[in-house]
């Protein structure tokens, strides 16, 4: 079914918006994929190496989500993965919906509703997955320990006593010559609030997504549903019909006329050649004979 204008307009743009949201979480999860199968170089850096925090968040994350096991989280490596794969597979899915609707639209196919329908759809299963997730990784962040100390081995031996700290100082990079300090307990809730907020997509973008889909499902079951019973086209008045009972009896006269004695008036014809009734309507007089048959 083809959408009316002021429909096809809000579809369009709302597919290309959609298209590019689901093109960056591909991107996303397709990377995290690709990380967690291979080992990246900041892995194999020593934390006194990490010198910006771009470094530091992806370290912690990495150390967090793809190598850590430890047994009171909720979302583990293999966990992690198996969700990386779920979007990746509706992510594709995503695009694919909304490039085909945005294609329906553009040369006018009849299967608007249906691409319209199917987005919708996919739009509202990922927001559940999005619900989902976020829910075992609030659980995850609630669990996470706070503390803002560095972790410091203290050996002692006979000749001195070593202290190892794992603070970095990046004053090049910190106005208020502020510490990056890694290997803390504060990793654990910093890394799991980016994941949780990038799960959640920014909170805000959830909630349009949800509207966004319900809007386009919206869109999409009107092919399913029937009209009314006294359903009518747009721009129309609803009329009761009855059989068809004769037609004109002259040549030139090609009203139809029906059981309520009424014509039909064909578009070919003019208004000025319609015929009058000349039948005339009697009234109905109730007794207490025939009222059983009016009330």
């Amino acid at each position: 079914m083809i959408l009316e204008k002021d429909r096809q307009t809000f579809s369009k743009s709302i597919g290309i918006i959609i298209a590019i949201q689901g093109l960056a979480w591909f991107g996303i999860s397709v990377t995290g994929i690709v990380v967690k199968q291979t080992t990246p170089s900041i892995a194999k850096k020593d934390l006194s190496d990490i010198q910006s925090y771009t470094q530091y968040i992806a370290r912690i994350i990495y150390d967090n989500f793809l190598v850590s096991n430890a047994r009171d989280k909720v979302i583990r490596p293999q966990d992690f993965e198996a969700f990386l794969w779920i979007y990746t597979v509706l992510s594709g899915i995503w695009v694919a919906a909304a490039l085909d609707l945005n294609l329906a639209i553009r040369f006018k196919k009849s299967r608007q509703s249906y691409s319209a329908l199917v987005l919708g759809v996919v739009v509202l299963l990922t927001s559940v997955i999005d619900l989902v997730l976020f829910s075992l990784l609030a659980r995850d962040y609630s669990t996470c320990p706070f503390s803002l100390s560095s972790t410091s081995e203290v050996t002692t031996t006979d000749a001195s006593t070593t202290i190892q700290n794992t603070e970095i100082v990046a004053e090049a990079l910190m106005p208020m010559a502020l510490t990056i300090t890694t290997g803390t307990t504060i990793d654990c809730k910093v890394a799991t609030g980016i994941v949780m907020s990038i799960a959640a997509r920014g909170y805000v973008l959830w909630l349009i997504n949800v509207v966004t889909a319900i809007c386009l499902i919206s869109i999409g079951t009107k092919v399913f549903r029937s009209p009314g019973l006294l359903g009518y086209e747009k721009n129309t008045i609803p009329r009761v019909k009855f059989p068809e009972q004769k037609k004109g009896t002259s040549a030139n006269n090609d009203f139809l006329y029906y059981g309520d004695n009424d014509a039909f008036q064909p578009q070919h014809v003019t208004p000025s050649s319609r015929p009058r009734s000349n039948n005339s309507s009697t009234p109905v007089v109730l007794s207490s004979r025939n009222q059983n048959n009016y009330f």
